[in-house]
């Protein structure tokens, strides 16, 4: 019973606190892993997803990767946003080996590029205009709309290419 009491402590502890929880989530992990391989009580894993899910900056999509691989037979419901058994016939088993790693460890979000080499490419920009325009030809398409003030903004665009160049 000592594991669940420190479980409850380290809940409390990431509800309070928003920042630096992540060794403490660890800590909280472990114990409840612990404390279902002695009792086969699981439940309080929907506790710490909750306190987990609900403080920032601490990855909710690693910690439930995480959770899954840990508590095996396990699944998260993203409807009911609660962890569920996946066969009531089935215990829970705690996998020893994820327990040795660290849940931020574990798996690596990814985080989102941002490269400047593929942005505002005007002459890419001139050039799938002027395929998209030969395509209509070849389709025999019906052109609407003033032909000059076409290439004028074509002109424009060819324009500031030049200027970044």
């Amino acid at each position: 019973m000592t594991q669940l009491i420190q479980f409850n402590k380290s809940v409390r502890y990431i509800k309070t606190n928003g920042k630096v929880l992540a060794n403490h989530v660890q800590l909280a992990l472990a114990d409840l892993a612990n404390h279902t391989i002695d009792t086969g009580d699981w439940s309080k894993i929907n506790v710490l997803d909750q306190a987990v899910a609900n403080s920032s900056g601490l990855r909710v999509e690693s910690f439930r990767s995480y959770i899954k691989d840990l508590f095996v037979g396990l699944k998260f419901d993203d409807k009911l946003k609660v962890w569920l058994r996946k066969s009531k016939k089935k215990s829970i088993v705690i996998d020893d080996e994820v327990l040795t790693i660290n849940w931020t460890e574990y798996t690596k979000e990814t985080t989102p590029i941002f490269n400047y080499d593929n942005r505002v490419l005007i002459e890419k920009l001139i050039e799938n205009e002027l395929k998209a325009k030969d395509k209509a030809e070849q389709n025999n398409a019906t052109f609407k709309g003033d032909q000059k003030e076409y290439y004028k903004r074509l002109d424009i665009l060819r324009g500031l290419s030049n200027i970044a160049a």
